[in-house]
């Protein structure tokens, strides 16, 4: 299912506020992480209300928005998918890494599943 990364009309208006469980879901961080990162001021435009964390949109559109032009400008190798196994590389698709990652935990919870019933 496709992640909604756009905001609604109302949210654009200046000083609106939405909470951290909406900041989530539009960044795909957890709610702790948008908390803890509003709390140490990485998340501009974030306030506590009362025992609730709000986040200003247009202050969040443009922190999303820089640090989409950050990346962009970064010199970091971009990861390409490739392994290397005993001195040579394949390649391997990420969807291809994924399925096998979820087999994985799949087989292991299995396994877990069996040893904890018996």
């Amino acid at each position: 299912m496709p992640i909604k990364t756009t905001f609604t009309n109302a949210a654009l208006e200046t000083n609106y506020r939405i909470r951290a469980a909406e900041v989530s879901r539009i960044t795909t961080l957890s709610i702790r992480q948008v908390q803890s990162m509003a709390a140490t001021g990485r998340i501009p435009g974030a306030a506590k209300l009362g025992e609730i964390w709000t986040f200003r949109v247009d202050a969040l559109q443009a922190w999303i928005k820089a640090q989409e032009q950050a990346c962009q400008r970064s010199s970091r190798p971009i990861a390409t998918g490739a392994v290397v196994r005993f001195g040579s590389a394949s390649s391997i698709t990420p969807e291809a890494s994924i399925d096998e990652a979820f087999e994985r935990l799949i087989r292991k919870r299995r396994v877990n599943l069996r040893a904890t019933n018996g």
